[in-house]
């Protein structure tokens, strides 16, 4: 049968898509998106947290970028207190978050929002245990951190599709520049007129575009 032409998914919704069909992310991680980011702030990944923590029982302290799988809440004694499930790009864990964070931050905690997670590792053995002690929207956070981004483009590029999607982001905070190679190991780089979402989702969204070779961070003066 004839199969209508429609417009292809951004990025983030095919991966909504994909989690609501599957239960999981195929083609890539929602944190994907957020690139150089997650390193600048200090982020470690899960997987590089288990593997570099050393053996016997201590806790440290750590930061992770995730985003939110599902959320169980129980009682006890002391108050409510969840589990929460999580992922990032290398796999799938769980934080225990006790009564009075997750009272405040509750609202946070819905199915796919990613997250910025401060939490106290503790160890026993072969088994681990991470515990929130802070929580924030990692948007907020990535926000205050960049001033923007910079767009690498090929020499010769159609902007058209570039224009049309950096256009549906205006009325943000941020600026967008374009940074062109030229021939002879020239760079030229074009501040765009206006102020921009500088969000994982346009991140994505650019990288998307054909003849984008990269989409990167432009930190904030004194950041």
């Amino acid at each position: 049968p004839d199969l209508p032409v429609v417009e292809e998914w951004a990025p983030f919704v095919r991966l909504k898509e994909e989690a609501d069909a599957l239960g999981f992310y195929l083609s890539s991680h929602p944190l994907d998106a957020y690139g150089s980011s997650l390193s600048n702030l200090g982020i470690v990944s899960y997987s590089t947290l288990t593997s570099s923590l050393p053996s016997g029982n201590r806790t440290e302290r750590a930061k992770l970028a995730a985003v939110v799988q599902k959320r169980r809440e129980r009682n006890s004694n002391r108050g409510r207190y969840a589990f929460l499930e999580v992922s990032d790009q290398s796999g799938i864990y769980e934080i225990t978050i006790f009564s009075d964070l997750l009272s405040q931050k509750r609202d946070l905690l819905e199915a796919g929002a990613a997250l910025l997670l401060e939490v106290s590792v503790q160890r026993e053995g072969e088994s681990i245990r991470l515990i929130a002690q802070k929580i924030d929207k990692l948007d907020d956070k990535i926000i205050s951190f960049n001033n923007g981004f910079m767009v690498h483009i090929k020499e010769e590029s159609d902007l058209n599709p570039l224009k049309t999607v950096i256009q549906r982001d205006e009325g943000g905070v941020g600026q967008v520049w374009l940074v062109q190679r030229l021939a002879g190991n020239l760079e030229v780089e074009i501040g765009l007129a206006g102020r921009y979402s500088v969000s994982p989702a346009l991140r994505a969204a650019l990288k998307s575009v054909p003849g984008v070779i990269d989409v990167l961070d432009r930190e904030k003066p004194g950041v």
